[in-house]
């Protein structure tokens, strides 16, 4: 599958920065972990130092999934080898986790994240 992982790093008042993956993606549940890697990545290497970090997602499973990890309570998943990474890339920060509603109701649900991420 195609698809992109867009990730847009913001604090309370300025614009850090975009990070675009291209695919190919199995699953939306990769596209989104990428998107968690990049940024986490993203403040990493450009030495931005922020020691609170709230990411939003559009995909529910994946916050439930991210606090069973961080509490320990891994799941046998062939992303097993991507969510190591997110949560060692966040080993120094708080990182917390929040579901947005990213598409509207009777819409291709990927039509919009489609179009904004073909522009960035």
């Amino acid at each position: 599958q195609k698809g992109r992982a867009v990730t847009i790093l913001l604090t309370d008042s300025n614009y850090l920065g975009c990070v675009v993956s291209k695919g190919p993606f199995t699953s939306s549940s990769q596209a989104e972990l990428q998107g968690f890697m990049q940024g986490l990545k993203y403040l990493m290497d450009n030495k931005i130092d922020i020691t609170d970090v709230v990411a939003r997602v559009d995909h529910e499973s994946i916050v439930d999934l991210f606090y069973k990890h961080k509490s320990g309570n891994k799941t046998d998943s062939r992303l097993s080898p991507m969510w190591k990474k997110v949560m060692y890339l966040a080993r120094d920060i708080n990182l917390k986790v929040e579901y947005f509603r990213g598409h509207q109701d009777g819409v291709n649900c990927n039509k919009a994240c489609d179009i904004i991420a073909a522009l960035i």
